[in-house]
Formats: structure tokens, sequence, C-alpha cells
């Protein structure tokens, strides 16, 4: 894209541009922002995530998710988290493999981040329901 055709965009406020700025800009800070709110605020360990995080290192062990024995030995491998028994499907446990192999503070603070950009997007979707009247 041409700089005149950039500036022209920009001049006559081309909504499409803007929700393509916004999106842009979110993506270079979104990283940035988690790293520094795990910095300057103290994220208490989630039991969940633990309980996600040891699944999934277990099963990229090649062990069950649903070992206890296993999950202990990967707790005390962690820096000893919390052992809370997994409950989940395995095939949830391999969407959280990515994640497993991050080290746990920044897996928690990256868990966090996600589960507040689904909520962003949930607040988006059901005020995208409301007629127009009442979002004004």
């Amino acid at each position: 894209m041409g700089l005149r055709r950039w500036l022209w965009l920009v001049a006559h406020q081309s909504p499409l541009l803007e929700r393509a700025l916004l999106v842009m800009l979110g993506a270079l800070l979104l990283p940035g922002l988690v790293i520094a709110f795990g910095d300057l605020v103290p994220i208490p360990t989630q039991l969940d995530f633990s309980a996600y995080y040891l699944a999934a290192q277990a099963l990229g062990h090649g062990q069950s998710p649903y070992d206890m024995a296993v999950q202990r030995d990967l707790a005390a491998a962690n820096g000893n988290l919390p052992v809370v028994p997994y409950l989940y499907p395995p095939a949830f446990a391999a969407c959280v493999r990515p994640l497993a192999t991050l080290p746990f503070p920044l897996a928690n603070q990256i868990w966090l981040a996600l589960n507040l950009l689904w909520l962003l997007l949930a607040a988006i979707c059901m005020a995208q329901l409301l007629p127009r009247a009442y979002r004004t």
C-alpha cells in the first residue's frame, strides 16, 4: 500500500482501517503487557491451571494425565506446584501442551491473559446483540 493510499484512508477515517489498526496495536502490546503485569502484580497460582499444566506435561512425556504419582513427580520437578486431580478429557490437555513447554509462571500469566481476552471478546459479542439505541 502506497503512502498516498494510506493517507487517504486515514483522512477518510475508514472503519475497517480503524479496526485493523486496533487489532495490530493489541497484537503488539499484549505480550509486553502480560510480562509487565506479571512482574508488577503477583499472580497467585491458579489451581485449575496447575492441573492443566501438569496433565499436559504428562502427555508430553507419554504418561497418563490422570496418574497422581506422575503429577506429583512433575509438580516436584516444577518447583512444588499444587497437585490437583485432572478431571478433564485428554484432548484438552493436548490443547494446553504448547503452554506446558514454557516455565510455569510465564505459562500461568499467558493463561490469565488468554482468559481475559476471551472475557473481552464475549463482552463485545454480547454488546453486538443489544439494539443500537442501548449501546450509545
